[in-house]
């Protein structure tokens, strides 16, 4: 009686009963929701571990007895634009595309007999071959254009990381699927993939902003080395 009456299960209560009213809303909020606490995880590792770089750096730097460059202000900034296309993709892609596929699933594959061992294993097998290369693909092209590029450089974004997040999808979700597809509710998956998903949109994040990453690390490095040069003329 008293976990009845508990904060959480009255939290789940009220999930559950906005989900059955109006499931699409509640679907694409649970996804936002999580996409943003994925990103929000991604950006604070990131800036940990930049501020991490920056300590080290300055500890050889006085071990070799450089001269040490004035210390820069590392208190971690959201980056909302970031988050907001992350958010975005979300919402108008991403959750859509996972509800109308988990459906099509359900549907086409085995309805009869939807947690049979050969159906949960022929759904994983076709969302990791189908649908896990098809969404990494659609992902990393629809940041590479929201973030300018164009022809040859949008190709280039999406090949140089397809491959590595590919081999990375297929040492997470086969499992989680099987979870799943087994387990859980058609009802309530969204909420479970999410949870789930909070882990994989940080790896994602990342990944998405390797390259403007690289681009701001090499930036004060090129620009140490023509200070060095015009001093040493």
């Amino acid at each position: 009686m008293w976990l009845s009456n508990s904060p959480w299960c009255m939290v789940w209560d009220a999930y559950c009963n906005v989900l059955n009213t109006r499931p699409v809303a509640t679907k694409l909020a649970t996804g936002m929701v999580g996409t943003f606490l994925g990103d929000l995880l991604a950006q604070f590792s990131q800036g940990l571990m930049q501020t991490h770089g920056t300590v080290s750096s300055r500890r050889r730097s006085i071990r070799r007895g450089q001269a040490l460059a004035a210390p820069s202000n590392n208190a971690f900034v959201l980056d909302f634009a970031r988050t907001a296309r992350l958010v975005g993709f979300s919402a108008i892609v991403g959750t859509p595309v996972a509800g109308v596929w988990f459906q099509f699933l359900d549907q086409y594959v085995m309805p009869t007999d939807p947690t049979n061992p050969l159906a949960v294993c022929s759904k994983v097998a076709l969302d990791q071959v189908v649908m896990a290369p098809f969404m990494t693909s659609i992902f990393f092209a629809t940041m590479a254009m929201l973030d300018g590029a164009k022809g040859d450089d949008l190709a280039q974004a999406v090949k140089s990381k397809f491959k590595p997040t590919l081999l990375a999808n297929w040492t997470v979700w086969p499992l989680a699927h099987v979870i799943n597809f087994a387990l859980v509710p058609p009802t309530q998956r969204i909420l479970y993939i999410n949870v789930v998903n909070i882990a994989w949109t940080a790896f994602m994040s990342h990944m998405a902003s390797g390259s403007e990453s690289n681009a701001n690390e090499k930036a004060p490095v090129a620009r140490g080395s023509k200070q060095l040069q015009s001093a040493s003329r």
